[in-house]
């Protein structure tokens, strides 16, 4: 299992590709961004609740990543953008004590209100707080 600091290095060295990715997303595919991301908040939640170790549903993520790639994003970017959002499934207090379906509305809903490059950036800033405490 990965330790606190090697996972907040990885988030630290993930921040800038990751928001890059945020930020081309255009407004007219907001509402496919914000799908798209509440999916995986539902994908890493059930992973969560079945017992997948962080190491592991990552794994799983690249892998999938290289055999069926999203059209949107290359499968490094997607690892980058599923890896932040496994670990808010895990450890935000938002999302921590919710099921996949109400994980990903959550997510959805929010992402929806705000926007997806926001949505994503708040994503990001919150797991770099939960990983100084």
């Amino acid at each position: 299992m990965y330790t606190f600091k090697t996972i907040i290095a990885a988030l630290v060295l993930l921040l800038p590709t990751a928001l890059g990715h945020a930020q081309a997303i255009n407004p007219s595919q907001a509402a496919i961004a914000c799908t798209t991301l509440g999916d995986l908040f539902h994908d890493a939640t059930d992973a969560r609740d079945r017992g997948v170790s962080l190491k592991d549903d990552l794994d799983l993520s690249a892998k999938a990543a290289q055999i069926a790639p999203d059209p949107r994003m290359s499968p490094l970017d997607f690892v980058r953008v599923y890896s932040v959002i496994a670990v808010n499934a895990r450890w935000n207090p938002q999302y921590q004590h919710t099921g996949p379906s109400m994980n990903k509305l959550l997510a959805e809903s929010r992402c929806t209100s705000i926007g997806p490059k926001a949505f994503y950036a708040e994503l990001v800033a919150i797991g770099q707080t939960l990983f100084k405490q």
